[in-house]
């Protein structure tokens, strides 16, 4: 008896698929989006479901949504997972109340008791 194609080894795309599937497919991946497929019918991106053939549009643990479309999933995922920039983060922990004070190292890479080197043949210099 075969054995089941576990999760991470569906593809993402059939070759009978809509060209819109592959398109929104594409748009998840051009945003920097995770997308699995876990069935032919089924594209999903974190607890998000989107069923191309239905247009309906699902959240694990809550249940459906009301919109439902291709645009509706793609505005959804958008607004249940927003991107944010390091710059933003960055942002965050400056403006925390109760940061904790950071070591701050000064490193340099310049030798400060100038070795030899190592044109005049002094054996003193450095082997790199």
């Amino acid at each position: 008896m075969p054995q089941p194609t576990p999760k991470f080894e569906k593809p993402l795309f059939y070759p009978d698929d809509n060209p819109l599937i592959y398109e929104l497919i594409k748009e998840l991946i051009d945003r920097k989006r995770f997308v699995s497929r876990p069935s032919k019918f089924h594209i999903k991106h974190r607890a998000i479901n989107y069923y191309p053939t239905t247009g309906k549009i699902t959240i694990d643990e809550r249940g459906g949504h009301p919109e439902a479309g291709p645009d509706a999933f793609l505005a959804l995922v958008e607004q249940e997972y927003p991107k944010r920039s390091l710059r933003d983060v960055g942002a965050d922990v400056r403006d925390a109340e109760n940061h904790p004070e950071g070591l701050v190292l000064c490193i340099t890479l310049d030798d400060e008791d100038d070795q030899d080197s190592g044109e005049d043949g002094n054996d003193n210099a450095p082997p790199w």
